[in-house]
């Protein structure tokens, strides 16, 4: 079977010339080579405490210091660097950096929720101040109340801050689920009832997790805002419950080729781009390699 790249070069002449600009840039500059990523591992400490105390009862929590200010820092520094490349933030899954913090996070969300995967789902946010732009709508991450056989959530979202995230820069809000009048059987009920929502500013490297049922939304960029909002999310799943459908499980993340974190960034553009208003370009061609991706794995099923 041809490669991605191959069969990219015998439709170059069809898709509009735009498309054909992103995958000049994608495919032959090998763009994600030249930005500059922090070297050796980060050296903070992550404290689980406050986790372990909040979580179990409010389906929300903190964790400090997942980051340190540093290395959060530095990947604000590559947000930018695919910004000036004509990339939304979301191309950072590409990069080994972002999952780094994984070895100090997924071990804390086990002692929460037990054995857990790390799913294929994922965004990630550089809103500059003036854009005019916020955080997300109201939503949750699930519709379903996912629970495992001991009644703990089966499914997790993690937000990092990388930026100092206050109430004048789109900080998270969540409602806590022993105030949410939706939870756990009304999850899709509209409207929904925000009145008991917390705010949770976080300085740079501090991460929030909650209970994918639990309500959430990013706040506004304030006219007070001075500088970006920059933070990227994951999603755990407990191994105990269904997958959640739709999603692939991720395995040996450092061995990922270039190729399939491509996959991975495209299907994150085809499921929330249009939230974050990814260019009409960029929507094609993750259409494109979605559907590419598709037929590669319905020949492998075959031919297995």
């Amino acid at each position: 079977m041809r490669t991605v790249v191959e069969t990219f070069e015998t439709i170059m002449s069809y898709p509009p010339t735009s498309l054909r600009e992103v995958m000049h840039l994608l495919e032959r500059e090998h763009v994600l080579d030249t930005i500059a990523q922090p070297e050796g591992a980060d050296t903070t400490t992550a404290d689980p405490r406050a986790a372990l105390r909040d979580f179990p009862s409010e389906g929300v929590a903190t964790l400090p210091a997942l980051l340190s200010p540093e290395r959060a820092a530095a990947l604000v520094k590559v947000l930018d660097e695919l910004a000036a490349r004509g990339l939304p933030p979301v191309f950072a899954y590409a990069l080994d950096a972002f999952w780094e913090p994984l070895a100090r996070l997924v071990p804390v969300v086990e002692g929460l929720v037990g054995p857990c995967e790390v799913l294929a789902d994922g965004w990630a946010w550089n809103i500059a101040p003036g854009s005019g732009k916020s955080g997300w709508a109201p939503h949750r991450g699930t519709y379903d109340p996912m629970r495992q056989p001991d009644g703990r959530p089966g499914l997790v979202n993690v937000w990092i801050a990388l930026s100092d995230v206050t109430l004048d820069t789109a900080c998270m809000h969540v409602v806590p689920l022993s105030k949410d009048p939706g939870y756990p059987h009304a999850l899709a009920r509209q409207p929904f009832d925000t009145s008991h929502a917390k705010a949770y500013p976080l300085p740079p490297g501090d991460a929030l997790f909650w209970d994918a049922c639990s309500l959430h939304w990013g706040g506004p960029m304030t006219p007070a805002a001075t500088h970006a909002r920059a933070a990227y999310s994951f999603t755990l799943q407990a191994t105990s419950v269904p997958r959640l459908g739709g999603f692939d499980a991720i395995g040996d993340i450092k061995n990922m080729s270039l190729i399939q974190r491509l996959d991975l960034i495209a299907g994150q553009i085809v499921r929330y781009g249009m939230l974050d208003e990814v260019a009409a370009p960029l929507l094609e061609w993750a259409e494109l390699l979605t559907a590419l991706r598709a037929s590669r794995l319905a020949h492998g099923a075959k031919a297995g």
